[in-house]
Order: structure tokens, then C-alpha cells, then sequence
């Protein structure tokens, strides 16, 4: 028999992919039976059909190179033959698939992802070497837009573990996980993270092959735009809503503090003293109250680092929450009211707060969130599930 007349000949009673770690034995079923592989014979436009199905499901769930290269028929041992003498057989075939993983490194700490940060450039410069520049597409079909190498602090590790690419691991891309790192339309993924997301665009994610005895593995190179400026300063003068009195302020924020985009932000308050003086003050103290004031005002920060990649906010706090200022007291009064003015008579709030976000799948609870803090000689602490 040859093999023309076996493939023409042989009734397909069910397909499997034996080779695939991602596809369900119902997908496969599915797809067959809907190109009328599965009842009927293998034959190229029956295989395309299935093939073209499958690989719609792996691209619609991420696995952008995977596919389906062959098929392989394996007929069921049978001694039947039809009335015209041709052998009436049933058997069964098996698809062959490619599916891509992700690079192990040498290094257990390393993660198969390279980032190139770029920045567009005027085509018309002179001034920039034309042979340095990096050409890509545009979204809107246009000519090709050009981008020059540029630093930043953005980390291809933290990157990596923000859009599940681990070593071993299949490689899958999925647009939602892309689309909450860029801040502004125009990209291959969208904008999905706001204004102060990690990069202002995404300009291509490309596989790079890697040689590994496991097969088809690859590196991932992701060339992007940094959301810059990521670092704001502000300062000014406020009225404190404790002492009523004026308050200096100083604001430091980062968006990107440790490459992952982390929002840090300090914030600093130095107030005045209550400007009481005793009466032996010269008209020089008069003349400098108000450095007086400063010098000897109270000074309160607070600090914060949130990370909603990574679910969690903290934030540390020394805060004076009464009228600043030392005061003088009179020789006949108590010591607990000397004591009180020793401090200031101005209540210190000393502490910090954490909240964590827990994955939905492992926990009931969606947040846990701890609370410390300190007033003079009291101290408060609690914890909350919700």
C-alpha cells in the first residue's frame, strides 16, 4: 500500500498533540471535529483547518509563537478489507506543535529579559550620528520613526517579574499585564497604568533565539521610552491645622525609585515656636524672632513607598501634632508641668503603617494592613483583615 492510498483510505477517529505542555485535549477535539478531521480523512485542507484553529487559540491566551507544524497519521492494526479490495482502516493523528519557552541562564538570579531604553530623535539633526539611530515602525503606518539609545533606572528583572517572564516558563504575552506599564496611548500595547506608569511607551517586544538543548527557547528584548521626568520637587508654606501656626514645606516624589515603579515620596514640615521669650530679651532677639521661631519650631516628616505592581504600601511617619515650641516655666510650678514643658507641651506621633494586597487566588482576605504608632509615653498598635 502506498502512502497516498493510506491517507485516502483511513477514517480519523481522534487527534492529540502528545508533544503539547498547553493545549487541552478539548480544544484539539474541538478544532478537528469543526475542519472535519476527526470522521473523516487527514488531508491538507482538513489539517490547515485545525491547524488554523489552534493557533488562534494560542495566540487569543498569549503564546504568540506557538504553533502547529505537522501531523502525523497512525493507523489502527486491522485485517478488514472493503468490497473493491482497498483496505478500510481507521487510526488516529498526531499533531506536531512548536511551543516556545523562555531561556534558562547560567545565573539562578537572572531573568531572559534585556531592556533598551530609547528616546524618538528629529530625523533632521545634524548632530546626532545617523548611523547609531534605531528605526522603527509607527503605529499609524507612517514613515518609520527614529530613536536614539538612552539611560534610565527602570530594572529588566523587576520588568520581568511584572509580566511573568521566568526562566523555564513558556512564553506568553499578554497585552492587559503590558498595557498597565505605559503611561500614554501610541504604542503596541495601549495605556492602561496612568500617568506616572514606568514607561511612557512601548515600542516593540522582541524574541531573540537562544541555543539550549531544551529546544525552542528564547530571550526577550523590550525596547521602551522611560515616563520621565519620574522626580518632582515642591516646597512652600502652609498653615498647620494643629499649631495655626506657618509651616515651611518641603516635597521630594520619585515614580521610579528602585526600578520597578515604585512611587517614594518625603514630605518635611518645620514649623515656629510659640515665640515666648523671658523678659531679659534684647532688642536684638526682637529683631531675629523669626529665626527664632524657625530655629527652635518643630520638625515633622513622613515618608512613604507604594508599589501596586507588587501590592503594597508603607509609610513612616514623625509628626508633631500640637503647638510647637519650648516654654518657659515659672520656678514655683510643678515638675509634671516642667516635664510637659520640656517636651514642648507638643504631642509627638511616631510610627508607620503597612498594607499589603493579597493575591485573590490563595486567600480569602483581600488586604491585611498593620498600624503602629507612638504618642509620648503611649503606644498603639493594631492589625486589620478585610
Amino acid at each position: 500500500k502506498d502512502q497516498e492510498q493510506v491517507l485516502r483510505s483511513t477514517k480519523i477517529l481522534s487527534v492529540t498533540a502528545p508533544e503539547s505542555d498547553l493545549l487541552p485535549q478539548d480544544i484539539i477535539t474541538q478544532s478537528a471535529t469543526g475542519a472535519e478531521l476527526v470522521g473523516g480523512t487527514l488531508n491538507p485542507e482538513a489539517l490547515e483547518l485545525t491547524a488554523t484553529a489552534i493557533n488562534r487559540w494560542y495566540a487569543d491566551n498569549g503564546y504568540v509563537l506557538n504553533s502547529v507544524t505537522g501531523a502525523t497519521l497512525i493507523p489502527f492494526a486491522t485485517d478488514n478489507d472493503g468490497d473493491n479490495g482497498e483496505s478500510s482502516a481507521e487510526g488516529r493523528v498526531e499533531l506536531k506543535v512548536k511551543e516556545v519557552k523562555l531561556a534558562k541562564t547560567s545565573q539562578n538570579s537572572s531573568f531572559p529579559v534585556k531592556l533598551q531604553l530609547v528616546q524618538r530623535v528629529d530625523s533632521d539633526s545634524d548632530t546626532i550620528d545617523q548611523s547609531s539611530l534605531i528605526s522603527l515602525p509607527s503605529q499609524s503606518g507612517e514613515t518609520p520613526a527614529l530613536f536614539k539609545s538612552t539611560s534610565g533606572c527602570t530594572r529588566p528583572k523587576k520588568i520581568a517579574r511584572m509580566t511573568k517572564l521566568e526562566p523555564g516558563s513558556h512564553l506568553r504575552i499578554l497585552p492587559e499585564r503590558w498595557s498597565r506599564l505605559v503611561a500614554f496611548p501610541g504604542g503596541i500595547f495601549g495605556a492602561g497604568g496612568g500617568r506616572s506608569a514606568i514607561f511612557s511607551n512601548i515600542h516593540a517586544v522582541r524574541p531573540i533565539p537562544e541555543e539550549s538543548s531544551q529546544g525552542n527557547t528564547v530571550s526577550v528584548e523590550i525596547l521602551a521610552t522611560e515616563n520621565k521626568p519620574y522626580a518632582a520637587l515642591e516646597y512652600g508654606v502652609t498653615k498647620s491645622l494643629y499649631s495655626d501656626k506657618w509651616e515651611g514645606e518641603f516635597d521630594l516624589k520619585h515614580t521610579n525609585a528602585f526600578g520597578g515603579g515604585e512611587v517614594a515620596t518625603i514630605n518635611v514640615r518645620k514649623g515656629q515656636s510659640n515665640g515666648r521669650k523671658n523678659s531679659r530679651s534684647t532688642e536684638k532677639d526682637e529683631n531675629n524672632k523669626w529665626a527664632y521661631r524657625l530655629n527652635d519650631g518643630p520638625l515633622s516628616w513622613r515618608m512613604s513607598v507604594k508599589d501596586s505592581y507588587a501590592g503594597y504600601d508603607l509609610n513612616l511617619f514623625h509628626e508633631n501634632i500640637g503647638a510647637g515650641g519650648h516654654r518657659k516655666k515659672h520656678q514655683n510650678t510643678s515638675n509634671e508641668e516642667a516635664q510637659s514643658g520640656e517636651s514642648g507641651g507638643s504631642p509627638m506621633r511616631i510610627g508607620g503603617t503597612m498594607r499589603l494586597r493579597l493575591p485573590p487566588s490563595m486567600f480569602k482576605a483581600n488586604v491585611v494592613s498593620t498600624t503602629f504608632e507612638r504618642i509620648n509615653a503611649q503606644s498603639i498598635a493594631s492589625t486589620s483583615v478585610g
